[in-house]
């Protein structure tokens, strides 16, 4: 396989050389691209230019280079038809090299040519090459070409150093602790190897003079070498980021314009595959004060290949289905309800050359609303009048399916805007689709630690830091020693890394404080360690925590950033830009929402309105009212599940969001029944919503545009709603708080110090360790036959009565004491606490948090900054509950008011209404049940919270039934957040487990407030 993936290398080498670097993203002027997107950008420009310019005719007869590349410069210029800026137009092309009299000539009779193969024509006579630059066409003599060195940045995935991880090595056998024989050295490990030993090992030449240098913190992959070399750099890069999950992303754009004007761009598009400049000028149209030409339709979707996904922005519109007639004429009635406004479905698939995107698609469209008018019959049995009300309904539907390629826009159809007053003038409405490919495996690595202060770097060596979470590399350490051995888990961070494939080196040093890896190396041996770190970190168990805003923006505003993120893997731009908005009181938030879960588990958060309504009238045999209510929860919903990739850094998600864009809209409808003749009435009630059912690959710590939607029920005001998501993979580090409370203690100990040091232990010690000492046991006997060193002067008792076990000895054999004493607590009998707060403040102080927290594995910090604004008035304290239980066993708490609300009426014989009241609990309800992972501190609950946010709501529900009787009666709704999840979390750790907006006060519609759960686990041990 690797010889012939080095054959099309070597092939490809042959052909004269232009970038084959893959075009960045374009990048909006509001999210400030960096230098090195630009320049990609510009040469994706370029390159697109030389193809659109066409030239009729190319003849040279024995023409200088020098000759024949001026006359395609000025062809280029006079040639361009691309809008730009004065002076921009055409095709810079430099000569890097002086004709000669003997040199080549150059002969070519070409017509309607592209630039770009004329350019080639011409560069292969002249035996030189070309290479497209932001600036413009380098062309430069062959010879130059394979001499000079050149050097190039790439951009590769954050785990290209891992290409080759070597296979985890079996533990070392038990050692017998009874044996004099040394313990045996475990199997040398091989160096692991940089970035230029990689390349090299897939056969690019690196000659005197070059180098390949990975930097972790950037991905970024900095080589000089020949240009022909660089190439054969460039297809390898290819190669494996072609292997990267991808998405398709889809934006749906409706234009209203005249007839003539639409027909005139659909006769354009018809003659072309890619309708974007079609749909260019509309858009320009758009703009213009006073035009015509206005956009009616708006949506955004992004998802897998091959995975079916929807968005809607619509109303539940509700409406009379039927209406049906006993045999003595009498009334029932049932309803139904239609979604209006615009949906969208697609089912994209990716080609394998992912070049081509094969659609699947249907969109909905509703230009009015419905209208409903009177409709009267004579029932024959009767001969008495039925009156109902009857819907229309105005819908435009386009269910096709098509071939693109990325980048690309389809003109979908056209339809008439039916069922408004513009449906008899000449007013049409357009469809336009364009697909881009979002490449998850182009995302940035996360960013670098503080640089820390170095009071001298040794010659030849760097100075790099890492975000690592506290307790990373202890788990791994411990994981590789056989369990009676403590010496070894105690073994300085450098020495671990030299024994897993660090080249050692004099000077060098590795200290892991909190979360920060420092490392000081050299390059080669920072390179290595930056992969050793990706490989525990992938190995380690995660949780996946995301985060949600909706903002309201005005729609041109919106529409614009999404154009221009189109391509990106990640928005975290775009939703930076909308936040500077609503800092400019441009925007406003609408919704937020956090919730955290394990891979493979499926969570669901709500912050809803439970409203109660009339879902169904009719009439029993005796000619009495017959009725049926249904719930249906109002607000923000999302049900969402993750999978976690073998890289450890990628997400797959399934989800379901949705958001009601207004609160429920009550109406009445007016009937006859032909029995009685007697009018009666119904209420009926319309749901406005926006929802999003679709699955994606993310890239941990990045955000997606989740769906772009104009809301329904909020009036005719020009915005629209973006809703984000961002995904964070939290590292769950099985580390004790003993040592985490040990090692923030202030300097470091001097190993060879003598300290005293008492410990918690259970009451029984000394007569359940696992060493068989002597039939009179002490407590220095057991720690002596656990290999731990006691010289002259070091003591060791143990109070029963007290639990305590008090030692003095060198701080490094109370190092391995501290080892030991963690080892029976993880064995002794425990008890799981969880703790849950309830909080409410500011938005923008708990959006803060919560973005702060996301990444971390314990949420202490945010928590204490929590309280600190609970005593300065900022936060409220709204709940407190706590539970404890054993490890499977699940546990509740609930602190409520049963409160009665009436939930069926009936009607007898007599006409007399009788009510059916049940209690429900308000309050805060909680179930919990946690497991005890097998290394005694990583906890797994599964979780149910719910919370109700507001006292319950009773609205009066009247109607007049068939025999024209009024009948009244009281209808509850409640108001609730609730979280169903599960969770992994470290003993003694806290955790933020739900952020959103509550509902069903007004306070909570005018401002920008928000409430937050915390949750802290504690193991509590037998004697603790």
């Amino acid at each position: 396989m690797r010889r012939a993936f080095l054959l099309l290398l070597l092939l490809a080498s042959a052909l004269p050389v232009q970038s084959q670097e893959p075009a960045k993203d374009k990048t909006p002027p509001q999210i400030s691209p960096t230098p090195k997107q630009a320049d990609l950008d510009a040469k994706a420009r370029l390159r697109q230019k030389m193809d659109e310019i066409i030239i009729p005719s190319v003849h040279f007869e024995k023409a200088t280079p020098r000759q024949a590349l001026e006359f395609l410069r000025t062809k280029s210029r006079e040639l361009d038809k691309s809008p730009a800026a004065s002076g921009e137009k055409g095709i810079n092309i430099i000569l890097r090299t002086q004709d000669s009299p003997e040199g080549p000539r150059i002969t070519l009779d070409l017509k309607n040519v592209s630039l770009a193969k004329a350019l080639l024509a011409t560069t292969e006579q002249a035996v030189m090459v070309y290479r497209v630059e932001p600036l413009g066409v380098l062309v430069s003599d062959m010879h130059a070409y394979r001499g000079e060195r050149h050097t190039r940045t790439f951009k590769v995935p954050p785990d290209f150093l891992s290409c080759e991880i070597p296979p985890a090595a079996a533990p070392p056998p038990a050692a017998d602790p009874f044996s004099d024989a040394p313990p045996s050295a475990p199997a040398a490990v091989p160096p692991l190897k940089t970035a230029q030993q990689i390349l090299e090992a897939v056969g690019i030449p690196f000659p005197e003079g070059a180098s390949a240098t990975f930097s972790p913190v950037t991905s970024l992959l900095t080589v000089t070498n020949t240009l022909p070399n660089l190439d054969l750099v460039a297809a390898y890069i290819l190669s494996i980021t072609q292997q990267s999950p991808a998405t398709i992303a889809c934006t749906l754009t409706v234009i209203e314009g005249p007839g003539e004007l639409i027909r005139q761009a659909s006769a354009a598009s018809s003659r072309t595959t890619n309708a974007a400049p079609e749909l260019s000028r509309l858009l320009n149209l758009v703009k213009n004060p006073g035009s015509d030409v206005r956009i009616v339709g708006d949506a955004f979707l992004e998802t897998k290949s091959g995975t079916r996904a929807t968005t809607q922005a619509v109303c539940d519109h509700a409406y009379a289905s039927d209406l049906t007639m006993d045999a003595k004429s009498r009334a029932s009635v049932t309803h139904d309800t239609r979604q209006i406004g615009l949906a969208l479905e697609w089912e994209p698939t990716l080609g394998a050359d992912r070049t081509t995107i094969e659609s699947s698609i249907s969109i909905q469209l509703h230009p009015a609303p419905p209208a409903s008018r009177q409709v009267s019959i004579t029932e024959p049995a009767s001969g008495g009048t039925a009156e109902f009300p009857s819907t229309d309904i105005a819908t435009a539907r386009f269910t096709t399916g098509f071939t693109s390629t990325p980048g690309s826009t389809k003109f979908l159809g056209i339809t008439k805007p039916v069922g408004t007053s513009k449906q008899s003038a000449d007013i049409l409405w357009a469809a336009f689709v364009t697909t881009h490919v979002r490449h998850v495996g182009s995302l940035p690595s996360s960013n670098p630690a503080p640089q820390p202060q170095v009071a001298q770097t040794p010659a030849g060596m760097s100075t790099a830091t890492f975000n690592v979470p506290e307790g990373l590399f202890e788990a791994f350490i411990e994981e590789s020693q056989p369990p009676q051995s403590l010496v070894t888990k105690h073994m300085p961070l450098q020495t671990w890394l030299e024994a897993n494939g660090i080249t050692p080196v004099k000077g060098a040093t590795a200290e892991h404080n909190g979360s920060v890896l420092t490392i000081i190396n050299t390059s080669d041996n920072i390179e290595r360690i930056a992969r050793l770190t990706g490989e525990c970190l992938r190995r380690s168990c995660k949780t996946a925590a995301f985060t949600l805003h909706t903002l309201q923006a005005p729609a041109s505003f919106l529409r614009e950033l999404t154009h221009q993120i189109a391509t990106t893997a990640d928005d975290t731009a775009m939703l930076a830009a909308v936040e500077a908005a609503v800092a400019r009181g441009e925007a406003t938030f609408i919704d937020t929402l956090f919730v955290e879960t394990r891979a493979g588990t499926r969570a669901t958060h709500e912050s809803v309105r439970e409203h109660t309504h009339l879902s169904t009238f009719g009439t029993d045999a005796k000619g009495q009212p017959k009725l049926a209510f249904a719930t249906r929860p109002v607000g923000s919903i999302l049900e969402i599940e993750p999978t976690v990739g073998s890289d450890g850094r990628t997400v797959e998600i399934t989800l379901a969001h949705q958001l009601h864009s207004a609160p429920p809209e009550a109406r009445r409808e007016h009937f006859r029944d032909p029995s009685s003749n007697k009018p009666f009435d119904l209420p009926v009630v319309d749901f406005h919503s926006a929802k999003t059912v679709t699955g994606l690959s993310v890239n941990k710590g990045t955000t997606k545009l989740l769906s772009l939607n104009r809301p329904t029920g909020r009036g005719d005001a020009d915005v629209l709603w973006a809703t984000f998501l961002k995904c964070d993979l939290v590292t769950q580090v099985p580390i004790s708080r003993q040592k985490v409370a040990e090692k923030k203690k202030q300097a470091p100990l001097d190993p060879k110090a003598w300290n005293t040091r008492m410990y918690h232990l259970p009451p029984d010690f000394l007569s359940v360790s696992s060493v068989t000492p002597p039939p009179r046991r002490t407590a220095r006997m057991i720690l002596e036959a656990s290999g731990i060193p006691f010289p002259e002067g070091a003591i060791a008792s143990f109070n029963p009565a007290t639990s305590i076990l008090f030692v003095k000895n060198t701080n490094e054999n109370l190092a391995l004491i501290d080892a030991y004493v963690e080892s029976i607590r993880r064995v002794a009998p425990k008890t799981i606490v969880l703790t849950a707060h309830i909080l409410q403040g500011p938005g923008t102080l708990l959006r803060r948090l919560t973005a702060q927290a996301a990444s971390k594995g314990d949420h202490r910090i945010e928590l204490e900054e929590a309280l600190a604004a609970v005593k300065s008035g900022t936060v409220q304290h709204l709940n407190t509950a706590r539970i404890e239980t054993k490890s499977g066993t699940r546990a509740t708490s609930e602190q409520a008011v049963e409160h009665t609300s009436v939930t069926d009426v009936t009607v007898n014989a007599d006409g007399v209404p009788a009510f059916v009241q049940k209690m429900r609990e308000v309050g805060l309800h909680l179930e919990f049940e946690p497991v005890v992972g097998a290394d005694g501190i990583l906890l797994e609950p599964s979780l149910t919270l719910e919370s109700h946010t507001a006292p319950p709501l009773e609205h009066r529900e009247h109607l007049t039934d068939t025999q024209g009787r009024p009948l009244e009666f009281p209808l509850t709704d409640y108001f609730t957040t609730k979280i169903t999840t599960g969770i992994t979390i470290p003993d003694g750790t806290t955790r933020l487990l739900s952020l959103c907006k509550p509902t069903g006060k007004p306070e909570f519609e005018k401002e920008d407030i928000l409430q937050a759960i915390f949750i802290t686990c504690d193991l509590l041990r037998a004697g603790e």
